[in-house]
């Protein structure tokens, strides 16, 4: 979590690596970044959602929004696995509001 926390929030040259999904995908990080040349992007996919998410209210991160230089960007958000909602990289967790869907607990226990 340290580390998180010390990693800037703002890289500009990351930023084409970031890819947009589609409608009904999440971008969802697949390897972060090093301080290895060659290998300090975060690496991203986009999928389709693990969980059904429909009655999971989540906040949208803009109240969140930092000033970057003018020469970067803010670092993307992504959906980390079994979560529903986005974090935002370099700012505090967002809390997840509502519950998971019943069909999706009883997927879950095999029921």
């Amino acid at each position: 979590l340290l580390a998180v926390q010390l990693r800037s929030a703002c890289f500009q040259k990351c930023d084409p690596y970031i890819p947009i999904c589609e409608k009904g995908l999440e971008r969802a990080l697949v390897k972060e970044g090093t301080s290895e040349p060659g290998h300090c992007c975060d690496q991203f996919e986009c999928r389709r959602p693990e969980l059904r998410c429909e009655n999971v209210h989540c906040d949208d991160g803009g109240e969140l929004e930092e000033e970057c230089p003018p020469d970067s960007v803010s670092g993307a958000s992504y959906v980390p696995e079994g979560r529903c909602c986005p974090i935002y990289p370099g700012h505090h967790q967002i809390m997840e509001r509502g519950h998971i869907s019943k069909s999706w607990a009883d997927f879950k226990l095999g029921s």
